[in-house]
């Protein structure tokens, strides 16, 4: 926040003291301004201020509804009217001067409290809302699948790789440094106080990213107790039969139950006759229980023998070591032979009992495809906690945790018995100090720790399941584990910022 004093000529007007107020929390801070009549706020906390200028000899100015927004430098010119101090002035700040951006050149937008809460988003992850800005555009799902380890959108903005963008939380790191995205996912719209996306021109601060800059900003708690409670259910019975589950003779969508219970809270922190924390130590908490079960469907049909096809195959298994293991695998599965049919030519066993060499004239096996289905559950529990302290007049604290422990079982392989689950834990805890040295001088210090921990277990039911390699090439849907499963990875980040 920042701006120039100035007297009825216009001349500047130096040593008039400036005082912002959160009109939440009653918190202060102050400044004077310069020989030029400048005057400036570094490290803001967000949220809706009130502006107070005086100066002997002229009327006290105050300007209500000043927004601060994150990575927004917002401009107020004041112009001071010949009176006592005693005689103030009252003004509203305009959306023309809060929304302005007269001092930077950085292209994107600020999602406020309003928007986050009450525009539709989709998987209720408010970094979504980056679809609504020009030169972001968004991959499509299976490829988004395989770059964001939590299923969330990957996106392209301006043309770049979704691995060129930069994921904050609190406006400290919040990046899978594996395979890029954000280590943690915040799904519950009623703990964000904002969103900011810097899609261009964004300053050297940000650094790393060449695509854009997302910057979630969590609620801090107010003077007064105010919380929510939210239930979104939703199930297979709101649903229609895609095509393909109609001619594979589906009667009904794969069952699906979905509970998602959450809360917030926040206030000041009082201990009855011990401690009370108006206009100083506040508290945020959010809590949601993500509960899914039901059946899920392969993300692509499987092209399978039909009965026919199995009796090719068992007529030369015996001679054919890859034809018995697919057998085997395949157990009472069958392709429909009445959808999408398709005869695939086979490789005759040769004197030495292999399957390699010159192809069987006139011999086929015939297949269709098979829609599998699965039951499947995913347990997801994300938990948040802030503290906001004034330690003084010109020293604020902050402190907030982050914990996400997500469950899943299982996600579709190919054949059944060679599947597999995950579980992932993320944490990120953060503290920041901002310290007014002097009127012209601070110091904001911020430390982060965060931490991944993704497991990606084989779901093998026996030795055979667990031992068989991966085996593809056949013109019917392989089987075997995936090649890079199992797997498992952590990640441990640590970051310190001093400006």
């Amino acid at each position: 926040l920042t701006g120039v004093i100035t007297d009825p000529s216009g001349a500047a007007i130096a040593t008039a003291t400036v005082t912002i107020t959160h009109l939440n929390t009653n918190v202060k801070r102050q400044t004077t301004t310069n020989e030029t009549g400048v005057y400036r706020f570094d490290a803001v906390d967000l949220g809706t201020y009130s502006l107070s200028v005086q100066k002997t000899g002229f009327r006290t100015h105050d300007t209500t509804g000043v927004e601060i927004q994150a990575a927004h430098t917002t401009d107020i010119d004041v112009r001071l009217e010949v009176g006592v101090t005693s005689e103030v002035v009252k003004v509203e700040a305009s959306s023309f001067e809060v929304e302005l951006q007269t001092s930077e050149q950085v292209r994107g937008a600020n999602f406020s409290e309003n928007t986050v809460g009450n525009l539709p988003i989709t998987g209720a992850d408010s970094l979504t809302l980056a679809q609504l800005l020009p030169g972001v555009a968004v991959l499509n799902q299976s490829i988004a699948n395989s770059i964001n380890q939590d299923g969330t959108f990957a996106f392209s903005v301006n043309g770049q790789r979704p691995r060129g963008n930069n994921f904050m939380i609190d406006g400290v790191e919040n990046n899978d440094i594996s395979v890029t995205g954000p280590a943690y996912t915040i799904t519950n719209p009623d703990a964000v106080q904002e969103v900011n996306i810097q899609t261009a021109d964004f300053s050297a601060e940000f650094g790393r990213a060449g695509g854009a800059v997302f910057n979630q900003i969590t609620k801090s708690g107010t003077n007064q107790v105010h919380g929510t409670a939210t239930y979104v259910y939703t199930g297979s019975a709101f649903a229609s039969l895609t095509h393909l589950q109609k001619i594979n003779n589906l009667t009904s969508p794969p069952r699906q139950v979905e509970n998602i219970p959450d809360f917030t809270i926040g206030g000041p922190v009082v201990f009855p006759h011990l401690y009370n924390g108006h206009d100083k130590t506040f508290f945020f908490a959010a809590a949601q229980w993500d509960r899914l079960f039901g059946n899920v469907t392969s993300q692509n049909p499987l092209r399978l023998p039909t009965d026919a096809g199995v009796a090719t195959l068992q007529s030369f298994a015996g001679q054919c070591p890859n034809a018995a293991l697919y057998l085997q695998a395949l157990g009472s599965l069958r392709g429909n032979a009445t959808v999408s049919p398709s005869a695939i030519s086979l490789a005759v066993p040769s004197a030495t009992g292999t399957c390699t060499n010159s192809t069987r004239t006139g011999v086929s096996l015939a297949t269709g495809l098979f829609i599998r289905q699965q039951s499947f559950s995913s347990l997801d529990n994300n938990h948040q906690i802030r503290i906001d302290h004034k330690a003084s007049d010109k020293q604020n604290m902050s402190f907030r945790w982050l914990y996400d422990n997500l469950v899943q079982s299982p996600s579709l392989n190919n054949l059944p018995g060679f599947d597999n689950a995950f579980t992932g834990k993320t944490l990120s805890g953060s503290f920041t100090d901002t310290y007014v040295i002097r009127s012209n001088w601070t110091n904001e210090f911020r430390f982060n720790y965060g931490r991944i921990g993704f497991n990606f277990p084989l779901l093998a039911p026996d030795t055979f399941h667990a031992t068989v390699p991966n085996y593809s090439g056949l013109g019917v849907t392989g089987f075997g584990g995936a090649t890079n499963i199992p797997q498992f990875r952590y990640a441990n980040n640590w970051q310190y910022q001093d400006t």
